[in-house]
Protein backbone atom coordinates (compact mmCIF):
# COMPACT_ATOMS: atom_id res chain seq x y z
CA UNK A 1 0.00 0.00 0.00
CA UNK A 2 2.96 2.63 0.94
CA UNK A 3 4.57 1.80 -2.13
CA UNK A 4 1.10 2.50 -4.22
CA UNK A 5 0.98 5.64 -2.51
CA UNK A 6 4.67 6.74 -3.54
CA UNK A 7 3.55 6.09 -7.17
CA UNK A 8 0.49 8.96 -6.72
CA UNK A 9 -2.37 6.70 -5.93
CA UNK A 10 -5.06 7.27 -2.79
CA UNK A 11 -6.46 5.11 -1.33
CA UNK A 12 -10.68 4.27 -3.25
CA UNK A 13 -13.40 1.51 -3.08
CA UNK A 14 -13.07 -0.16 -7.02
CA UNK A 15 -16.79 -0.51 -6.71
CA UNK A 16 -17.27 3.33 -6.41
CA UNK A 17 -17.95 6.18 -8.61
CA UNK A 18 -14.11 6.42 -9.55
CA UNK A 19 -11.86 3.53 -9.91
CA UNK A 20 -8.72 5.19 -9.72
CA UNK A 21 -6.69 4.46 -6.78
CA UNK A 22 -5.66 1.81 -4.81
CA UNK A 23 -7.06 -0.95 -2.11
CA UNK A 24 -6.68 -4.18 -0.07
CA UNK A 25 -8.16 -6.92 -2.67
CA UNK A 26 -11.87 -8.15 -1.33
CA UNK A 27 -13.14 -11.44 -2.76
CA UNK A 28 -16.84 -12.64 -2.66
CA UNK A 29 -16.83 -14.39 0.91
CA UNK A 30 -18.34 -15.03 4.07
CA UNK A 31 -16.48 -16.08 6.90
CA UNK A 32 -13.04 -16.15 5.39
CA UNK A 33 -15.22 -18.90 2.65
CA UNK A 34 -15.51 -18.31 -1.00
CA UNK A 35 -19.28 -17.11 -1.96
CA UNK A 36 -19.71 -18.75 -5.97
CA UNK A 37 -22.90 -17.34 -7.44
CA UNK A 38 -24.14 -20.98 -6.89
CA UNK A 39 -24.14 -20.67 -3.39
CA UNK A 40 -25.49 -17.07 -3.16
CA UNK A 41 -28.31 -17.89 -5.57
CA UNK A 42 -29.17 -21.28 -5.84
CA UNK A 43 -28.68 -22.56 -2.82
CA UNK A 44 -31.00 -20.61 -0.83
CA UNK A 45 -33.90 -21.70 -3.46
CA UNK A 46 -32.98 -25.34 -4.07
CA UNK A 47 -36.47 -26.61 -2.50
CA UNK A 48 -38.80 -24.25 -4.85
CA UNK A 49 -41.31 -26.29 -6.80
CA UNK A 50 -40.75 -24.05 -10.04
CA UNK A 51 -37.06 -24.83 -9.94
CA UNK A 52 -35.34 -28.45 -11.96
CA UNK A 53 -31.71 -28.37 -11.44
CA UNK A 54 -30.48 -31.35 -14.34
CA UNK A 55 -27.14 -32.39 -13.31
CA UNK A 56 -24.82 -34.03 -15.57
CA UNK A 57 -26.71 -32.73 -18.90
CA UNK A 58 -25.45 -31.72 -21.96
CA UNK A 59 -27.70 -29.46 -24.05
CA UNK A 60 -26.77 -29.54 -27.51
CA UNK A 61 -28.64 -27.60 -29.45
CA UNK A 62 -31.88 -24.65 -29.41
CA UNK A 63 -35.49 -25.85 -30.68
CA UNK A 64 -36.45 -23.33 -32.57
CA UNK A 65 -39.37 -23.40 -35.43
CA UNK A 66 -37.67 -22.17 -38.79
CA UNK A 67 -40.68 -20.89 -40.14
CA UNK A 68 -42.18 -18.60 -36.81
CA UNK A 69 -38.44 -18.16 -35.74
CA UNK A 70 -39.59 -19.36 -32.39
CA UNK A 71 -37.76 -21.02 -29.22
CA UNK A 72 -39.56 -23.50 -28.50
CA UNK A 73 -37.16 -25.64 -26.08
CA UNK A 74 -34.17 -27.47 -25.72
CA UNK A 75 -32.49 -30.86 -26.18
CA UNK A 76 -29.78 -32.17 -24.22
CA UNK A 77 -27.66 -35.60 -23.54
CA UNK A 78 -28.08 -36.90 -19.99
CA UNK A 79 -26.39 -39.95 -19.32
CA UNK A 80 -26.18 -41.39 -22.64
CA UNK A 81 -30.16 -40.35 -23.21
CA UNK A 82 -31.24 -37.54 -25.36
CA UNK A 83 -34.17 -35.79 -24.04
CA UNK A 84 -35.98 -32.66 -25.50
CA UNK A 85 -38.25 -30.15 -23.36
CA UNK A 86 -40.13 -27.72 -24.42
CA UNK A 87 -40.52 -23.91 -22.84
CA UNK A 88 -43.68 -22.34 -21.74
CA UNK A 89 -42.37 -18.84 -22.31
CA UNK A 90 -38.62 -18.79 -22.94
CA UNK A 91 -35.27 -20.47 -23.28
CA UNK A 92 -32.70 -18.57 -21.46
CA UNK A 93 -29.09 -19.02 -22.56
CA UNK A 94 -26.73 -18.88 -19.79
CA UNK A 95 -23.71 -20.73 -21.01
CA UNK A 96 -20.69 -18.38 -21.09
CA UNK A 97 -19.00 -16.34 -23.51
CA UNK A 98 -17.88 -19.51 -25.23
CA UNK A 99 -20.53 -22.13 -24.85
CA UNK A 100 -23.42 -19.61 -25.40
CA UNK A 101 -22.32 -18.74 -29.00
CA UNK A 102 -20.70 -22.32 -29.44
CA UNK A 103 -25.01 -23.24 -28.70
CA UNK A 104 -26.49 -20.45 -30.79
CA UNK A 105 -24.51 -21.16 -33.76
CA UNK A 106 -25.29 -25.04 -33.67
CA UNK A 107 -29.21 -24.28 -33.74
CA UNK A 108 -28.51 -22.02 -36.87
CA UNK A 109 -28.30 -18.73 -35.43
CA UNK A 110 -24.75 -17.03 -36.35
CA UNK A 111 -23.19 -15.76 -39.41
CA UNK A 112 -24.31 -17.18 -42.58
CA UNK A 113 -20.77 -17.72 -44.09
CA UNK A 114 -19.90 -19.43 -40.77
CA UNK A 115 -22.74 -21.76 -40.75
CA UNK A 116 -23.06 -22.71 -44.68
CA UNK A 117 -19.72 -23.63 -44.49
CA UNK A 118 -20.63 -26.27 -42.16
CA UNK A 119 -23.87 -27.18 -43.46
CA UNK A 120 -25.88 -25.52 -40.67
CA UNK A 121 -29.17 -24.36 -41.69
CA UNK A 122 -29.25 -20.85 -41.18
CA UNK A 123 -31.76 -19.34 -38.84
CA UNK A 124 -30.82 -16.26 -38.03
CA UNK A 125 -27.56 -14.15 -39.45
CA UNK A 126 -25.96 -12.44 -36.75
CA UNK A 127 -22.70 -11.31 -35.54
CA UNK A 128 -22.35 -14.62 -32.68
CA UNK A 129 -18.98 -15.35 -32.10
CA UNK A 130 -17.73 -12.11 -33.34
CA UNK A 131 -16.45 -9.31 -30.89
CA UNK A 132 -14.51 -12.02 -28.78
CA UNK A 133 -12.53 -9.49 -26.05
CA UNK A 134 -10.37 -10.83 -23.35
CA UNK A 135 -7.39 -9.08 -21.42
CA UNK A 136 -3.87 -10.39 -20.73
CA UNK A 137 -2.01 -10.48 -17.77
CA UNK A 138 1.73 -9.95 -17.48
CA UNK A 139 3.49 -11.53 -14.08
CA UNK A 140 6.66 -9.19 -13.21
CA UNK A 141 8.17 -11.47 -10.39
CA UNK A 142 10.66 -10.23 -7.85
CA UNK A 143 12.81 -11.30 -4.68
CA UNK A 144 13.04 -9.56 -1.68
CA UNK A 145 15.73 -10.27 1.27
CA UNK A 146 13.40 -9.54 4.41
CA UNK A 147 12.47 -12.87 5.10
CA UNK A 148 9.67 -15.51 4.31
CA UNK A 149 7.05 -13.03 3.37
CA UNK A 150 5.34 -14.56 0.67
CA UNK A 151 2.66 -17.71 1.00
CA UNK A 152 3.61 -20.98 -0.66
CA UNK A 153 2.44 -24.42 -0.10
CA UNK A 154 4.23 -25.34 2.59
CA UNK A 155 2.96 -22.48 4.71
CA UNK A 156 -0.12 -22.16 3.78
CA UNK A 157 -1.38 -25.71 3.98
CA UNK A 158 -0.28 -26.71 7.62
CA UNK A 159 -2.45 -28.07 10.63
CA UNK A 160 -2.73 -24.16 11.99
CA UNK A 161 -3.83 -22.50 9.14
CA UNK A 162 -6.33 -25.09 8.59
CA UNK A 163 -7.83 -24.76 12.10
CA UNK A 164 -8.05 -21.20 12.14
CA UNK A 165 -9.26 -21.50 8.66
CA UNK A 166 -12.12 -23.95 9.51
CA UNK A 167 -13.34 -22.71 13.43
CA UNK A 168 -13.20 -18.86 12.67
CA UNK A 169 -12.60 -18.65 8.88
CA UNK A 170 -9.27 -16.82 9.30
CA UNK A 171 -5.76 -16.93 8.67
CA UNK A 172 -3.72 -17.29 5.17
CA UNK A 173 -6.30 -20.02 3.58
CA UNK A 174 -9.40 -17.18 3.60
CA UNK A 175 -7.38 -14.93 1.71
CA UNK A 176 -8.14 -14.05 -1.76
CA UNK A 177 -5.43 -16.64 -3.31
CA UNK A 178 -2.38 -14.17 -2.19
CA UNK A 179 -3.58 -11.11 -3.92
CA UNK A 180 -3.33 -9.26 -1.20
CA UNK A 181 -3.79 -5.56 -2.73
CA UNK A 182 -4.51 -3.68 -6.03
CA UNK A 183 -3.82 -0.14 -7.89
CA UNK A 184 -5.78 1.45 -11.03
CA UNK A 185 -4.01 3.79 -13.08
CA UNK A 186 -4.41 6.47 -16.04
CA UNK A 187 -1.86 5.73 -18.70
CA UNK A 188 -3.05 8.10 -20.91
CA UNK A 189 -2.92 11.78 -19.93
CA UNK A 190 -5.35 13.50 -19.67
CA UNK A 191 -7.38 9.93 -18.93
CA UNK A 192 -9.44 8.50 -21.76
CA UNK A 193 -12.81 8.37 -19.41
CA UNK A 194 -12.45 10.21 -15.99
CA UNK A 195 -12.48 7.94 -13.15
CA UNK A 196 -12.07 4.79 -14.90
CA UNK A 197 -8.28 3.23 -15.26
CA UNK A 198 -6.08 2.20 -18.16
CA UNK A 199 -4.11 -0.60 -15.40
CA UNK A 200 -4.49 -2.45 -13.26
CA UNK A 201 -1.56 -4.37 -11.18
CA UNK A 202 -1.95 -6.49 -8.26
CA UNK A 203 0.39 -7.38 -5.55
CA UNK A 204 0.72 -10.88 -5.13
CA UNK A 205 2.16 -12.87 -2.00
CA UNK A 206 1.17 -16.86 -3.23
CA UNK A 207 3.31 -18.10 -5.57
CA UNK A 208 4.77 -21.53 -5.14
CA UNK A 209 7.92 -20.96 -5.94
CA UNK A 210 11.27 -22.04 -4.04
CA UNK A 211 13.60 -19.36 -3.28
CA UNK A 212 12.21 -19.64 0.72
CA UNK A 213 9.57 -17.79 0.00
CA UNK A 214 11.18 -14.90 -1.12
CA UNK A 215 9.26 -14.66 -4.48
CA UNK A 216 6.39 -12.12 -5.11
CA UNK A 217 4.57 -11.23 -8.02
CA UNK A 218 3.33 -7.82 -9.71
CA UNK A 219 0.33 -8.65 -12.47
CA UNK A 220 -0.17 -5.96 -14.70
CA UNK A 221 -3.17 -6.16 -17.04
CA UNK A 222 -4.36 -3.03 -19.91
CA UNK A 223 -7.93 -2.27 -20.29
CA UNK A 224 -9.40 -0.38 -23.00
CA UNK A 225 -8.02 -2.28 -25.97
CA UNK A 226 -9.36 -2.28 -29.50
CA UNK A 227 -8.26 -5.75 -30.63
CA UNK A 228 -11.17 -7.95 -31.03
CA UNK A 229 -11.28 -11.76 -32.11
CA UNK A 230 -13.81 -14.61 -32.93
CA UNK A 231 -15.58 -17.51 -31.50
CA UNK A 232 -16.13 -20.43 -34.52
CA UNK A 233 -17.69 -23.79 -34.27
CA UNK A 234 -14.53 -26.65 -35.04
CA UNK A 235 -17.28 -28.81 -36.13
CA UNK A 236 -21.32 -29.83 -35.58
CA UNK A 237 -20.13 -31.99 -33.08
CA UNK A 238 -21.47 -30.26 -29.83
CA UNK A 239 -18.73 -32.03 -28.06
CA UNK A 240 -15.66 -30.52 -29.91
CA UNK A 241 -14.12 -27.38 -28.32
CA UNK A 242 -14.97 -24.37 -30.55
CA UNK A 243 -11.81 -22.39 -31.27
CA UNK A 244 -11.20 -19.47 -29.85
CA UNK A 245 -8.99 -16.88 -31.94
CA UNK A 246 -8.24 -14.48 -29.28
CA UNK A 247 -6.43 -11.69 -31.06
CA UNK A 248 -4.73 -10.03 -28.90
CA UNK A 249 -2.95 -7.12 -29.30
CA UNK A 250 -3.53 -7.28 -32.86
CA UNK A 251 -3.63 -3.29 -33.15
CA UNK A 252 -0.60 -0.88 -32.93
CA UNK A 253 -2.93 1.13 -29.92
CA UNK A 254 -2.98 -1.78 -27.58
CA UNK A 255 0.66 -2.59 -28.41
CA UNK A 256 1.33 0.83 -27.30
CA UNK A 257 -1.43 1.21 -24.25
CA UNK A 258 0.55 -2.54 -23.27
CA UNK A 259 4.31 -0.63 -22.85
CA UNK A 260 2.69 2.08 -20.97
CA UNK A 261 1.50 -0.03 -18.58
CA UNK A 262 4.37 -2.63 -18.21
CA UNK A 263 6.34 0.37 -17.07
CA UNK A 264 4.13 0.68 -13.45
CA UNK A 265 5.06 -2.72 -11.89
CA UNK A 266 8.51 -1.95 -12.56
CA UNK A 267 8.14 1.13 -11.20
CA UNK A 268 6.45 -0.35 -7.87
CA UNK A 269 9.54 -2.36 -7.30
CA UNK A 270 11.84 0.79 -7.13
CA UNK A 271 9.73 2.61 -4.44
CA UNK A 272 11.30 3.08 -1.51
CA UNK A 273 8.88 1.03 0.64
CA UNK A 274 9.70 -1.82 -1.51
CA UNK A 275 13.72 -1.19 -1.65
CA UNK A 276 13.49 -1.07 1.93
CA UNK A 277 12.92 -5.07 2.09
CA UNK A 278 15.67 -5.60 -1.21
CA UNK A 279 13.15 -5.94 -3.94
CA UNK A 280 15.15 -6.48 -7.07
CA UNK A 281 13.48 -8.42 -10.31
CA UNK A 282 13.68 -12.01 -10.47
CA UNK A 283 15.70 -12.44 -13.54
CA UNK A 284 16.42 -16.38 -12.26
CA UNK A 285 12.97 -16.81 -12.54
CA UNK A 286 12.44 -14.94 -15.66
CA UNK A 287 15.71 -15.70 -17.51
CA UNK A 288 14.47 -15.03 -21.42
CA UNK A 289 14.40 -11.37 -20.84
CA UNK A 290 17.55 -9.45 -19.63
CA UNK A 291 17.02 -6.68 -17.03
CA UNK A 292 20.01 -3.69 -16.83
CA UNK A 293 18.08 -1.74 -14.15
CA UNK A 294 16.41 0.54 -17.32
CA UNK A 295 12.84 0.40 -18.16
CA UNK A 296 13.28 -0.43 -21.70
CA UNK A 297 10.91 -0.62 -24.47
CA UNK A 298 12.61 -3.74 -25.60
CA UNK A 299 12.86 -5.36 -22.28
CA UNK A 300 9.26 -4.68 -21.82
CA UNK A 301 8.27 -6.29 -25.19
CA UNK A 302 10.33 -9.26 -23.71
CA UNK A 303 8.06 -9.53 -21.01
CA UNK A 304 5.15 -9.28 -22.94
CA UNK A 305 5.76 -11.77 -25.74
CA UNK A 306 7.13 -14.63 -23.57
CA UNK A 307 5.35 -14.24 -20.11
CA UNK A 308 2.03 -13.00 -20.79
CA UNK A 309 -0.95 -15.45 -20.91
CA UNK A 310 -4.54 -14.26 -21.37
CA UNK A 311 -7.23 -14.18 -18.60
CA UNK A 312 -10.04 -16.66 -18.13
CA UNK A 313 -12.72 -13.45 -18.31
CA UNK A 314 -13.29 -13.81 -21.72
CA UNK A 315 -16.60 -11.40 -23.23
CA UNK A 316 -18.55 -10.13 -25.31
CA UNK A 317 -19.43 -13.12 -28.57
CA UNK A 318 -22.77 -11.91 -28.19
CA UNK A 319 -23.09 -8.78 -27.93
CA UNK A 320 -25.89 -6.06 -26.48
CA UNK A 321 -26.47 -3.62 -28.82
CA UNK A 322 -29.55 -0.98 -30.49
CA UNK A 323 -31.21 -2.30 -33.87
CA UNK A 324 -29.23 -0.38 -35.73
CA UNK A 325 -25.78 -1.78 -34.92
CA UNK A 326 -24.94 -4.56 -37.31
CA UNK A 327 -22.78 -6.29 -34.80
CA UNK A 328 -25.07 -6.91 -31.76
CA UNK A 329 -26.78 -10.59 -31.04
CA UNK A 330 -29.24 -9.00 -28.52
CA UNK A 331 -31.43 -5.98 -27.73
CA UNK A 332 -31.47 -4.20 -24.75
CA UNK A 333 -33.55 -6.52 -23.07
CA UNK A 334 -31.20 -9.39 -24.24
CA UNK A 335 -33.58 -10.73 -26.85
CA UNK A 336 -31.75 -12.36 -29.54
CA UNK A 337 -32.37 -10.38 -32.77
CA UNK A 338 -34.89 -11.52 -34.90
CA UNK A 339 -35.68 -14.89 -32.56
CA UNK A 340 -38.77 -15.36 -30.33
CA UNK A 341 -39.00 -16.38 -27.07
CA UNK A 342 -35.07 -16.72 -27.11
CA UNK A 343 -32.69 -14.69 -24.52
CA UNK A 344 -28.67 -14.38 -23.56
CA UNK A 345 -28.35 -13.62 -20.18
CA UNK A 346 -24.37 -13.76 -19.56
CA UNK A 347 -21.15 -11.76 -20.17
CA UNK A 348 -20.97 -13.06 -23.47
CA UNK A 349 -23.90 -9.52 -24.03
CA UNK A 350 -21.29 -7.20 -22.80
CA UNK A 351 -20.44 -4.66 -25.67
CA UNK A 352 -16.84 -3.85 -24.32
CA UNK A 353 -14.89 -5.02 -21.69
CA UNK A 354 -15.03 -3.17 -18.67
CA UNK A 355 -12.20 -1.62 -17.01
CA UNK A 356 -12.15 -4.35 -13.92
CA UNK A 357 -13.24 -7.73 -13.66
CA UNK A 358 -16.41 -8.71 -15.29
CA UNK A 359 -17.55 -11.13 -12.41
CA UNK A 360 -19.45 -7.99 -10.33
CA UNK A 361 -20.98 -7.09 -13.59
CA UNK A 362 -22.17 -10.48 -14.56
CA UNK A 363 -23.86 -10.93 -11.66
CA UNK A 364 -25.37 -7.51 -11.98
CA UNK A 365 -26.53 -8.39 -15.99
CA UNK A 366 -28.52 -11.47 -14.37
CA UNK A 367 -30.31 -9.20 -11.45
CA UNK A 368 -31.31 -6.68 -14.14
CA UNK A 369 -31.97 -9.77 -16.37
CA UNK A 370 -34.52 -10.87 -13.90
CA UNK A 371 -36.01 -7.27 -13.59
CA UNK A 372 -36.33 -7.36 -17.69
CA UNK A 373 -38.05 -10.45 -17.81
CA UNK A 374 -40.75 -9.70 -15.01
CA UNK A 375 -41.64 -6.95 -16.53
CA UNK A 376 -42.20 -8.11 -19.84
CA UNK A 377 -44.72 -10.28 -18.32
CA UNK A 378 -46.68 -7.92 -16.48
CA UNK A 379 -44.69 -8.92 -12.76
CA UNK A 380 -43.94 -6.55 -10.13
CA UNK A 381 -39.88 -5.60 -9.69
CA UNK A 382 -38.65 -4.31 -6.88
CA UNK A 383 -37.32 -0.32 -6.75
CA UNK A 384 -34.27 0.04 -7.84
CA UNK A 385 -31.72 2.51 -5.93
CA UNK A 386 -31.42 5.94 -6.39
CA UNK A 387 -28.52 6.73 -9.34
CA UNK A 388 -25.92 9.83 -8.36
CA UNK A 389 -26.71 12.85 -9.43
CA UNK A 390 -22.93 12.62 -10.40
CA UNK A 391 -23.33 9.50 -12.57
Amino acid sequence: LEAFRELGLKETDFDGESQIGYQVNRAASIDGMTFSAGRGYLRPIRNRTNLNVAENAFVTRINIDPVSKTATGVSFLRYGEEISVRAKKEVIVSAGAVNSPQLLMMSGIGPAEHLKALGIPVIQDLRVGDNSQVPIMIPILFTQSAGNLALNFGNMFNFQNLVSYALHGSGPLSSFNGIEAAGNFYNEEPPTVIGLPDTRSDFVSFEPFILDGQVLLVSTQSFGFTSRGTVRLASTNPFVQPLIDPQILTTEIDRRRMLKSMRIPLRLIATNALQRIGSRFAQELQPLCQFNGSITEDFISCIVQHYSFPLIELCCTCKMGPPKDRSAVVDPRLRVYGLKNLRVVDGSIIPTYIHSMPEAATIMISERASDLIREDYGQPIGKLPPIPSSA
